[in-house]
């Protein structure tokens, strides 16, 4: 090594040290950086956000109330079937046949948009089911764009690979 590369080298650390203690002071009087501004967190910019992403907040005693209906439907249609006669099973039966559906996809269909539109049309009972499954497997960029024939009767798998053509 040269004087004259360690003479260099020295005077390109000490302009970059000045350069950030300049921009970024610490001992400046008002405290504020030049490089990043934060804002603090209130309920207006977080529901700002959550309204953006098109999501929304709960408060637990909400979510408790839900599991509690939730619990309560679990445990309605163990009792209903108990309660059921041989006559209504014959009539549940020719409403179970299966819903077909002739899905078609277009160009920019987002994974929910697709899930949204197959729990409509009551192919699937919850549209965040399929819309989960095919985040969990990777597959909700993998959707192909077609008609694609799908029915009530077929399993989140079934339809996932259907319309992924996995």
């Amino acid at each position: 090594m040269t004087k004259g590369f360690m003479r260099g080298f020295s005077l390109g650390i000490i302009l970059t040290c000045l350069l950030v203690f300049f921009i970024d002071n610490p001992f400046r009087k008002d405290n504020e950086s030049l490089v990043t501004k934060e804002t603090p967190l209130t309920e207006q910019s977080i529901s700002a956000a959550l309204k953006e992403k098109g999501q929304v907040a709960i408060s637990t005693e909400e979510i408790n109330r839900l599991k509690q209906i939730e619990q309560q439907l679990a445990t309605k249609p163990a009792e209903e079937a108990e309660e059921a006669t041989p006559a209504q099973d014959e009539s549940s039966t020719e409403q179970d046949a299966p819903i077909t559906y002739v899905l078609e996809i277009q160009s920019g269909m987002a994974s929910t948009e697709i899930s949204k539109k197959l729990a409509e049309v009551k192919v699937i009972n919850n549209a965040a089911d399929l819309d989960n499954y095919l985040q969990e497997k990777d597959w909700e960029g993998k959707i192909q764009i077609g008609t694609f024939e799908v029915n009530s009767k077929m399993s989140l798998d079934e339809i996932a690979r259907i319309i992924t053509k996995q």
